[in-house]
């Protein structure tokens, strides 16, 4: 009963986000990045011993940094309340895939802005969890469609990054900045 009223929740909060993004934005020209779609190909590089060695939380620290978010972004960490409800119902994904993650997206939801970070405790299921993301990406399109077209192309043009065990998703004005920085680190 305690689960199906999280979910709830978590659906009314979904939904009050949705409801934030009516109206008429000022955004600059969507970017050129190519939709993700099942034919697209992710981008995937050796992990590194330095990458391996930072949390899912430091990854997203220097991610966000080169993103330039233009907006207030919340963070959910593994440990905050109702964050594994939440993961599981955003990703699709059983989160004990995961050995460490981080979640964050614009909080007014007014912007379709988000990184996420997944180390997974096998890369074996970086495929599994890279479909999961693209349906992430167009579910998060839209969301936005008809209300800021803008963000709309925005997610369609979401990042899909993997090196070895870690997966990012990106939803960014910034992605080549986002993109550099993951190709630093890995």
């Amino acid at each position: 009963m305690v689960a199906m009223k999280k979910k709830i929740l978590i659906c009314i909060i979904c939904f009050a986000f949705m409801l934030c993004s009516c109206g008429k934005e000022t955004a600059p020209a969507p970017s050129t990045q190519s939709e993700p779609s099942d034919s697209a190909p992710v981008e995937s590089r050796t992990l590194t011993e330095a990458a391996k060695e930072r949390s899912a939380a430091e990854i997203l620290d220097i991610l966000l940094e080169a993103a330039s978010p233009k907006e207030a972004m919340t963070t959910l960490l593994p440990g905050d309340e109702d964050y594994e409800d939440s993961f599981d119902f955003l990703f699709d994904t059983d989160i004990s895939v995961t050995s460490d993650s981080a979640v964050c997206y614009c909080t007014s939801g007014r912007l379709a802005d988000e990184i996420d970070v997944f180390i997974l405790r096998d890369a074996g299921y970086a495929s599994k969890l890279t479909n999961a993301l693209k349906k992430r990406a167009s579910s998060r399109a839209s969301a936005y469609k008809g209300y800021y077209d803008t963000e709309s192309e925005k997610a369609k043009n979401a990042l899909i990054l993997s090196s070895g065990n870690c997966v990012v998703f990106a939803v960014s004005d910034n992605n080549s900045d986002v993109r550099n920085a993951f190709g630093k680190l890995f």
